[in-house]
C-alpha cells in the first residue's frame, strides 16, 4: 500500500485544513488508496485540525508513531 507524507512544518494553521483536504480528495479514488503520514510537529492545534478532517472523511487515525506524526488510513 502506498504511503504519502504530508509535512505541515512551516505551514500556517489556517492553511492546514485546506491542504489536507486537497491531498485526501486528490487520492480518494486511487486503487489502492494511500495511507497518509502527517507531520504535525508538537502543535496540539494542528493535531486537532488533522483529527477533525480525518473524522470528517471517516479515516482511521493512528497516533503514537512519534509525538509529531499521525497516520490517516482509508
Amino acid at each position: 500500500m502506498p504511503v504519502l507524507r504530508i509535512d505541515f512544518h512551516g505551514i500556517k494553521h489556517e492553511d492546514v485544513r485546506r491542504t489536507l483536504i486537497a491531498n485526501i480528495e486528490s487520492h480518494w479514488n486511487d486503487s489502492p488508496p494511500p495511507d497518509f503520514v502527517v507531520v504535525t510537529g508538537h502543535s496540539e492545534q494542528m493535531r486537532g485540525i488533522v483529527k477533525e478532517v480525518g473524522n470528517e472523511y471517516d479515516l482511521n487515525i493512528e497516533e503514537g508513531l512519534h509525538p509529531s506524526y499521525m497516520r490517516l488510513t482509508f
